[in-house]
């Protein structure tokens, strides 16, 4: 298992934690170690028939809706927040659909934090889901990265570690440009317990925030300095976001077996539907196709 690293060679200065929060200058130096810990989600859902059976998507397209949002890389598999998982909650036209139609998950896929993007099939093992966090953060096994990615801090105890906000300007198309920065601050936090939360401020009103991590430093030989992932940074609600420290003396997650996909009651419009034919188990998940 590869992890994320950083030479400590010109970055003595920043090992200075006499404040509880403070900008690092050297933040490009920070951002190279743990980009590689980031990639974009991109998940598709069709809806199917409760009656019938039958799998649509909307406005000629294969699928009815498609959300994009963080990634984030570790050893055993991958995190995702919400949006990667129930892309029906946050797609305005499903609602009108829910009384009828039930979501289907139908392609995952995924891309570096690369302009322009180039996505992949994203190797994803439903059975494997656990909830870390409540609809908010989960984890799945997968092969996609090699088992590169972000060792995790499962320590209690006062950290001393960095923020790393990924944030993008609100014009930016995750479909064509995974164009991102990246803020980086110092800040101390204290992990008592396993799935212990704490707000924190949002930066930057004027870009969009995608997400972020919290890592702590573990100096493994002379000179080199390996950090752990600590805490997601994930949406609470539309106007806050919250730090989760779900790893903390966690040795035994339970596993979700599944969610509810019924909505309130909406008037149909099938005219938008396109029809794709009757759903067969395990059909459409994770299939390749050409996006061009």
């Amino acid at each position: 298992m590869k992890s994320i690293y950083i030479m400590l060679i010109g970055l003595l200065p920043l090992l200075s934690f006499g404040q509880n929060l403070r900008y690092i200058p050297s933040q490009p130096l920070l951002e190279s170690s743990v980009e590689n810990g980031f990639f974009v989600s991109r998940q598709s859902f069709q809806i199917r028939d409760k009656e019938t059976g039958e799998l649509f998507g909307l406005n000629g397209k294969e699928e009815f809706g498609v959300q994009y949002s963080i990634g984030i890389k570790i050893p055993d598999g991958i995190l995702l927040m919400d949006e990667a998982v129930r892309p029906w909650e946050y797609n305005a036209k499903f609602e009108k659909y829910s009384e009828k139609y039930d979501p289907v998950l139908y392609q995952s896929d995924y891309s570096k934090l690369t302009k322009p993007v180039e996505y992949k099939t994203l190797d994803l093992h439903p059975d494997t889901q656990k909830m870390l966090v409540d609809s908010l953060l989960y984890m799945y096994g997968s092969e996609s990265f090699d088992g590169k990615g972000f060792l995790l801090d499962k320590q209690t105890g006062e950290k001393e570690g960095w923020v790393v906000w990924v944030i993008s300007r609100s014009s930016t198309d995750l479909e064509t440009s995974a164009d991102v920065n990246y803020i980086i601050y110092q800040k101390k936090l204290t992990v008592k317990s396993q799935g212990q939360s704490c707000e924190i401020e949002k930066p930057y009103a004027d870009r969009e925030v995608l997400g972020g991590v919290y890592v702590v430093p573990r100096y493994t030989e002379i000179g080199i300095v390996e950090f752990r992932l600590c805490g997601i940074i994930v949406p609470k609600n539309e106007n806050s976001w919250v730090i989760c420290c779900p790893f903390a003396d966690n040795e035994d997650i339970p596993v979700v077996s599944g969610s509810s996909f019924n909505e309130k009651e909406k008037d149909n419009q099938a005219s938008e539907l396109t029809p794709i034919g009757s759903d067969k188990k395990d059909s459409k998940k994770n299939k390749k196709k050409d996006r061009k």
